[in-house]
């Protein structure tokens, strides 16, 4: 009984397509469509557009003479202060800029009981919609005899590039405690360390030798880049690839942004929960 009716339904929602009510209903449709998947586009193309400099820096020794900007200072100061309390070494500090006054540092210490390294970083962001002028980042770094690399971090940075391998790591964005972080970090070193040894790791004992650490660092990380097709070298330096500007900036929009954030909170709840 019911066939005719839904078939002469059917048949009037198909309807002429040519008719003023159909072309509406396609023009918005596709109206629609052009706003959702937008972003998809403009972000990949203004991160391939991005300025060569961004991917090309040249780290150096922060010199006495140098001038930082306070927020910077005052943030790098105080969880120097920490850590230089709970063992660590003097700091060792780099810039990515030639220009002062400094709005991005990075302060390299090294706690020679332990065998961990932590890097403290600090950067004035431009971003006038940005509730906080820093965006900063506490990493600490312990190494194994099977070469894996453990990490624990608190930026609050979207994972745009994936992890290396043998790389294991943790972002717990909400701990913003030094120490608290530390000792998260020394539970999971603990574990690990029950199956495989731990082993030293140094930034070297001269200044030179830390800046040739730190741009290693950089340097690793920047092949292993262009190993997935992330990034490419150029003439003009250092570029994201098409693959790596389209993957890094879908990396940052729903739903692999979500995903991502969702995957990094259950491996931080898992640390605190066995800490």
């Amino acid at each position: 009984m019911l066939e005719a009716p839904l078939a002469a339904s059917l048949e009037i929602l198909r309807g002429d397509p040519s008719d003023g009510f159909h072309v509406r209903m396609n023009a918005t449709g596709v109206l629609l469509a052009g706003v959702v998947l937008w972003p998809y586009v403009r972000a990949p193309i203004a991160l391939y557009r991005m300025p060569r400099t961004v991917f090309n820096p040249t780290l150096r020794l922060v010199a006495d003479t140098d001038t930082l900007d306070p927020n910077v200072r005052a943030f790098i100061d105080q969880i120097e202060s920490v850590l230089r309390a709970a063992g660590f070494s003097e700091p060792q500090r780099i810039a990515t800029s030639a220009e002062s006054s400094l709005t991005s540092v990075e302060s390299l210490m090294e706690n020679s009981a332990t065998g961990d390294l932590v890097n403290v970083v600090a950067i004035l962001s431009t971003r006038a919609t940005t509730m906080s002028p820093l965006v900063t980042a506490i990493t600490y770094r312990s190494a194994f005899a099977d070469g894996t690399l453990l990490q624990t971090s608190n930026t609050r940075n979207t994972g745009y590039w994936p992890d290396q391998p043998h790389h294991e790591n943790v972002v717990m964005p909400d701990v913003r405690d030094a120490l608290e972080l530390f000792r998260l970090h020394r539970t999971r070193v603990a574990r690990k360390a029950a199956t495989v040894a731990q082993t030293m790791l140094t930034r070297g004992t001269s200044a030179e030798q830390r800046l040739t650490f730190a741009t290693r660092q950089l340097l690793d990380s920047t092949n292993f880049h262009i190993q997935c097709g992330y990034r490419k070298r150029s003439p003009e330096g250092m570029r994201l690839t098409v693959r790596g500007a389209i993957l890094s900036a879908w990396r940052g929009l729903f739903p692999w942004k979500q995903l991502g954030q969702r995957r990094r909170q259950r491996a931080a709840a898992e640390v605190v929960r066995l800490a």
